[in-house]
């Protein structure tokens, strides 16, 4: 992913999740697993994009976000950044999230 890329996706209208994860981290594995599951329970609610942070063309994007450990979830609309974690998260808690995130959206744009 190029960063042109990664600023087109947190831009978009939807709600976009991103998890910031590497593949050599079981942390992140169990947590990729999860947020599969978030994304079967969520019904196209959110688009959901998993970027590994040991993708050299995303250095700046990382920095700037401030990106430092991992598993990190994000979630944006319309570039602005709504929430975010670091660790372990159940899918249900995403999903308390995700239902508290779609309220505010909901609210501003009223």
């Amino acid at each position: 992913m190029y960063t042109e890329d990664f600023e087109k996706i947190i831009w978009r209208d939807a709600l976009v999740c991103i998890d910031f994860l590497t593949g050599w981290d079981p942390s992140c594995r169990t947590m990729r697993k999860r947020l599969d599951r978030f994304q079967q329970q969520m019904l196209g609610r959110v688009e959901l994009y998993h970027i590994d942070v040991d993708d050299r063309n995303l250095e700046r994007i990382l920095h700037r976000l401030e990106i430092v450990s991992v598993p990190t979830v994000v979630f944006f609309h319309r570039g602005e950044e709504l929430w975010r974690e670091t660790g372990l998260r159940s899918p249900e808690h995403l999903l308390r999230v995700l239902d508290e995130l779609e309220k505010r959206i909901r609210i501003d744009q009223h």
